[in-house]
């Protein structure tokens, strides 16, 4: 048997009330671009000035910082002209998700420092990755020499305790990194490795993302 369907008050609300629910959502969703329109370039900024304060103190005799045309994320490093090494942003995945690592190395490709610009790694563990002790152990260090060992080994990496994960990911991002960049310089010369984006150490504005 059919059953009749029912008309009136009933729809009417239903109807009333997705359309409310449709307007909020669109009003929120004006907010929040509007927001993020509003907020982005100063974050961009703010961005862009830690990344240049991170390649000073990596590099503080460097008076200048060019973008390398083969990789948007590759730095050359020079005083006065003279090249001093290169500065790499790598990006890498930790225990805790996403990481962000600015790496210097020397014009032989031997690590000097590095620095965690951003991540989530678990705090009095994961997070001594940026801390003295793990890090100076980079210090002079070929790529062929950066692979994490649990066992004691000046040679190698030890791992941070209770963050083998962490100790790994950024090791593997560092070595696979320096290691595209000294193949792409030995093969391409370092006459062509430098595009005219350069930071120069007294101008007001960076140029590099």
């Amino acid at each position: 048997m059919e059953q009749a369907i029912p008309v009136g008050s009933d729809y009417k609300d239903i109807f009333s009330v997705a359309l409310n629910l449709a307007a909020a959502c669109f009003v929120a969703g004006c907010v929040i671009a509007a927001s993020f329109a509003i907020t982005e370039p100063y974050a961009k900024i703010n961005r862009v000035k830690m990344a240049d304060e991170a390649m000073r103190q990596l590099f503080p005799a460097a008076t200048t910082f060019t973008q390398m045309s083969q990789n948007p994320a590759w730095m050359t490093a020079e005083q006065n002209g003279e090249r001093l090494g290169y500065v790499l942003t790598i990006r890498t995945k930790g225990y805790g998700g996403a990481m962000k690592i600015m790496a210097a190395t020397d014009t032989m490709f031997r690590i000097r420092d590095f620095s965690l610009l951003s991540h989530n790694e678990t705090p009095g563990l994961g997070d001594g990755a940026n801390k003295p002790a793990f890090k100076k152990q980079f210090e002079g260090k070929a790529v062929e020499a950066l692979f994490v060992v649990k066992n004691h080994d000046p040679g190698k990496i030890d791992a941070m305790t209770g963050a083998t994960i962490t100790s790994r990911a950024v090791t593997d991002a560092m070595r696979t990194e320096i290691t595209a960049l000294r193949d792409c310089v030995q093969k391409s010369g370092f006459a062509s490795s430098a595009q005219s984006n350069t930071i120069n150490r007294s101008a007001a504005t960076v140029q590099h993302n």
